[in-house]
């Protein structure tokens, strides 16, 4: 039932009013009978109610007046005036003040109801505009963190670039950072005998370890915030970022300490040795948008380096592609389009036959990338590259014109098979994991394997499932385990090994909180 007050000065008309219509069969309740304006406002500011019917002339406040109370204060309050008088300049003022509707004395009661029955429509259209936008919020702010690890991703990799773009950006994710005074700084860190830690030590997995690591980074710093950008095979790249104005020389000082502070921690509670430094500074977010170049990403690979190219400006480029890839799924033109300029700045002194070949090798693997998540709705990529074309510019303005028609062709076409395109992505996530479930994989295997960015993976992974990329991974091994234990031929320790972990004490921990059982209870439950 929505509620309804009733205004007016005569207090026969009230109670008629209130009597004369079948408020509950309309889906209403008459919450209070108020002989003026100024009791209605009182009332107002105590109790909630969605709709005002109310007489026009009253002795203090008139309805007009509680009109306009109404809608400076924007109440979401439904008001009907009802008056003797049938002056054009009273209803002109009640539709300045948004008044739904505006009834002539004498009030017939068919026309009261039919009023009231459209109101509770309007009320009920919000209703559910309210649940969905509510409901919506919860899902957003779910993935804040997401789209704010997005966020410094982009900028690091040229995808985010216009001064505006990031200002926006950073509103719509709730950052409250000064991008023109805030300055920042590329932190690099490696963990030291890494393969023989993760192989030997770490009990957790390649992502606990990232994100224990992360978690000891970022430690709640009020001055500074710390993003994890990159991280691959032991090293990984944070984004710090000043919150307040502060000198270059405090700030690197502050961060020394914290990182050593960091390294102390990590030893006692993890056991890891790292060593880190700091890679380039800036001096706000914009220059960081603007300068991103400076920043390379690894300086080694497990892959074959052409000879044309450094280790660090080939891993960045791989880096660009990856995001490159998702933003063209996603369907943003201007994070695409930047992203080529970007990936063009990292070539920028190389000769052009090098650029040529670097550019037909992204395309080659666009066309392939396309054709694979969209193969169950049609082509994208086919045909629509013509490599002779490509190796005809002869000049970098050329090549950019030709290679972003080439881009928001694939686009506009690819935008048809979004939804589709992103729950092929996922399928394919998923196939790999169940089928690599027994080789200690991570959410950058994955992102490697389906080539797209660690950051969009894990967010429309999220977006798509409901559930975190690490909470279907522990899943799908306990789902592999269950499987497992119903053969007899294995152990318990050997079926920790197949699905992925190196100790069976963890194993036996994370099994018994997903099913409630130990392997060996579980096991002498099925027989």
């Amino acid at each position: 039932m929505y509620k309804v007050i009733i205004v007016d000065d005569e207090e026969d008309i009230r109670q008629g009013l209130s009597r004369m219509a079948d408020w509950s069969s309309i889906g209403f309740e008459v919450a209070a009978l108020l002989e003026d304006g100024r009791e209605a406002m009182e009332y107002i500011a105590k109790n909630h109610i969605d709709a005002v019917l109310t007489d026009i002339t009253m002795t203090f406040v008139n309805g007009l007046e509680l009109a306009k109370y109404i809608h400076e204060n924007r109440l979401q309050i439904k008001v009907v005036i009802i008056s003797g008088f049938k002056e054009f300049e009273y209803a002109k003022q009640a539709i300045s003040y948004d008044v739904v509707h505006y009834l002539l004395k004498p009030t017939r009661l068919d026309e009261v109801e039919q009023v009231f029955r459209k109101i509770k429509e309007q009320l009920d259209m919000d209703r559910d505009d309210e649940m969905r936008l509510e409901k919506i919020s919860r899902h957003y702010g779910k993935i804040i963190p997401y789209l704010q690890e997005q966020f410094f991703n982009d900028i690091v990799m040229g995808a985010l670039c216009s001064k505006d773009e990031i200002k926006k950006h950073m509103e719509l994710i709730g950052l409250n950072i000064e991008p023109q005074t805030g300055k920042c700084c590329m932190i690099g860190i490696k963990i030291l005998n890494y393969e023989h830690y993760m192989n030997d030590t770490w009990e957790y997995g390649k992502d606990g370890l990232v994100t224990a690591i992360r978690n000891i980074i970022k430690n709640n710093d009020k001055d500074i915030l710390f993003s994890v950008i990159n991280n691959k095979d032991g090293k990984i790249q944070v984004l710090a970022i000043a919150l307040h104005e502060t000198e270059e020389a405090g700030m690197m000082g502050v961060i020394q300490i914290h990182f050593e502070n960091a390294r102390s921690h990590l030893k006692s509670l993890l056991g890891i040795d790292i060593t880190f430094e700091i890679i380039s500074t800036f001096n706000s977010l914009y220059d960081l948008a603007e300068n991103n170049r400076r920043i390379h990403a690894y300086d080694s690979w497990d892959m074959v380096i052409p000879e044309t190219l450094d280790g660090q400006a080939f891993g960045r480029i791989i880096e660009q592609q990856k995001l490159l890839m998702s933003y063209l799924i996603s369907g943003n033109k201007d994070a695409v389009n930047n992203l080529f300029d970007a990936i063009l700045e990292t070539l920028d002194g190389k000769d052009i036959a090098v650029i040529h070949n670097c550019v037909i090798s992204l395309f080659a693997m666009l066309e392939n990338k396309l054709n694979d998540f969209t193969a169950n709705v049609g082509t994208v990529g086919q045909g629509m590259f013509n490599f002779k074309v490509i190796l005809e510019k002869k000049n970098i303005e050329q090549l950019k014109t030709g290679c972003k028609a080439w881009l928001n062709g694939i686009s506009d076409k690819i935008m048809r098979y979004r939804e589709s395109s992103e729950i092929n992505v996922i399928h394919k996530a998923k196939e790999y994991i169940d089928n690599n479930l027994g080789k200690g994989i991570s959410l950058e295997d994955v992102s490697d394997y389906v080539f797209l960015s660690s950051v969009y993976l894990s967010r429309i992974f999220k977006q798509k499932t409901g559930e975190n990329f690490i909470d279907y991974l522990i899943e799908a091994r306990m789902k592999k385990a269950m499987e497992f234990l119903k053969d007899k031929r294995y152990k318990a320790y050997e079926i920790s090994k197949m699905v992925g972990y190196n100790s069976t004490k963890y194993f036996f921990k994370v099994f018994k909180q997903y099913t409630g059982f130990t392997p060996t209870e579980y096991r002498s439950r099925i027989y």
